[in-house]
């Protein structure tokens, strides 16, 4: 692939410089400092919405439930932000010229997107490996008896739904010519694989489940993950390459 580790640094002092380096981890610290704190405070904020009764049956809180909030604040919201703030990867640089400046030299257009993928991909994994070092730390300040691994593990399958999220959003970039096309061609994406991971025997085979499993996991659930990872994988992976076959046939 002609051009890649020159493409790969672009692409890095690009996310550095421009509005992405604050928006995904702002949201990810956000969510890792909000989770805790609702868990702990979840049957005090029970008693002054439905009243003191409403809260005497909880159980008292325990960091599987901070877990529980951490992985349900990734899914769906985070998964949406990935892919409105990555719409502009390749329609961006089209309508600004910079992709003729770039496309013209020997620089072959796969790998002009798998830098972009890579790129985008270690930054989301940076940002949420931060994001969940920082609920990791808020929890045991918090509570008792941290138990981190399911946490971690829980995270990892999310993040393998947030690659093909990302997959989704350069195959957009690369077939529309406006961002806010792309963002909402991502946004639908989203709905439709909301939609299909409420058909059980999909959810637990596939990747539109990883996100459940996420939450599943993070709770302390014991899940299945080989094919629904495996999925991931392989879908990625075709996302990608639909997505380089898409931009070649593109006139830039």
């Amino acid at each position: 692939m002609n051009g890649f580790t020159a493409l790969l640094g672009k692409e890095f002092r690009e996310i550095l410089r421009t509005w992405r380096i604050w928006v995904l981890p702002g949201f990810l610290i956000f969510n890792a400092l909000s989770g805790p704190a609702s868990a702990k405070l979840s049957r005090e904020l029970m008693s002054s919405v439905l009243g003191p009764d409403a809260a005497k049956g909880m159980p008292a809180p325990t960091f599987w439930d901070s877990w529980s909030q951490w992985t349900k604040n990734l899914s769906p919201t985070i998964l949406l932000v990935i892919l409105v703030s990555m719409a502009g990867l390749v329609c961006g640089e089209v309508a600004q010229g910079t992709a003729v400046l770039v496309l013209t030299k020997p620089v072959s257009r796969t790998a002009f997107v798998l830098a972009k993928f890579t790129a985008a991909m270690v930054f989301v994994a940076a940002a949420t490996a931060l994001g969940t070092m920082v609920t990791w730390g808020l929890t045991e300040v918090l509570f008792d008896g941290v138990q981190a691994v399911p946490l971690w593990r829980a995270t990892a399958l999310w993040l393998a739904a947030a690659a093909c999220c990302l997959a989704v959003a350069l195959l957009a970039s690369s077939a529309l010519p406006s961002t806010l096309g792309a963002a909402g061609a991502g946004l639908a994406s989203l709905i439709v694989i909301s939609l299909l991971g409420l058909w059980g025997p999909l959810a637990r085979n596939s990747v539109v489940g990883l996100p459940g499993l996420a939450v599943r996991a993070g709770a302390g659930d014991p899940v299945q993950v080989l094919w629904p990872v495996a999925s991931a994988v392989v879908v990625t992976a075709l996302l990608l390459a639909l997505a380089v076959r898409v931009l070649g046939r593109r006139e830039i």
